[in-house]
């Protein structure tokens, strides 16, 4: 889209390159990890945040647990069932113990944190997730790179009425993938977007968790991930986020 841009817009960006940082199951805290330990060092000139719907699965009161995500309780329940996967796939802040885990199937697993004290300071994780974009930012700044952050919508969060298919997989979500309810699941997310959508004050800050609102087609896979229809329209905004700034980089 970029490459198409009539005129001298368009030749500055005829050799653009985009390289997805994202990993299955990342919050921000593993986010930053990353771009600090890898994607830094190839000095991009822009980086994109577009997050938000991992950070209130497994926060349960301080920053030890906010660092946590559900890609380490995915592997410790695959460790469990005696199937580890790679170590290379085990993912930063993944300071859980793991015993014994040659010793074959049903592994059992100790789910403490080395860090954890239940008398340790204790942040709401809106707080904390506002604070990590925060710092996200502003190692980029430090590293002349400009940044942009846009706050992901979810399935049951907004205005969009849910289409027929959306229902269907809103039943079997609710049933079969939570842990919770599919009731206190949305709470727990609507609760978390409030708070959040409060704090987005700043110009660089994007609230795109609303971009369905409008749109009568289904746009959702599951509750978290998007159908091509979802995904294009994503595209098009963060398109126009990068066009905004465009002139500047």
């Amino acid at each position: 889209m970029l490459q198409d841009e009539p005129g001298a817009l368009g030749q500055r960006f005829s050799r653009v390159v985009v390289i997805n940082s994202g990993v299955f199951g990342y919050g921000i805290s593993q986010e930053l990890k990353r771009f600090q330990e890898e994607t830094i060092y190839l000095k991009p000139n822009v980086i994109i945040a577009f997050n938000g719907m991992n950070e209130f699965w497994n926060y349960r009161g301080n920053p030890v647990h906010y660092a946590t995500s559900s890609r380490q309780n995915f592997i410790l329940r695959q460790i469990e069932k005696g199937q580890p996967e790679q170590p290379s796939l085990f993912t930063p802040y993944a300071f859980a113990w793991l015993r014994g885990e040659d010793a074959g199937p049903k592994v059992p697993v100790r789910r403490s944190f080395e860090y954890e004290n239940p008398n340790y300071i204790s942040h709401p994780g809106y707080y904390l997730y506002l604070s990590k974009i925060a710092q996200f930012r502003t190692l980029c700044e430090s590293n002349q790179i400009h940044f942009a952050y846009a706050l992901q919508p979810v399935m049951g969060i907004g205005e969009k009425p849910l289409t027929e298919e959306e229902e269907a997989i809103k039943q079997f979500m609710g049933s079969e993938f939570y842990r919770k309810s599919w009731e206190q699941y949305v709470e727990e997310a609507q609760s978390f977007y409030r708070r959040v959508r409060r704090g987005l004050t700043e110009s660089w800050q994007h609230d795109l968790s609303g971009i369905f609102d409008e749109v009568q087609e289904t746009t959702y896979s599951d509750p978290r991930h998007y159908n091509d229809l979802g995904n294009k329209l994503v595209a098009e905004r963060i398109f126009e986020l990068i066009m905004n700034q465009a002139y500047r980089l």
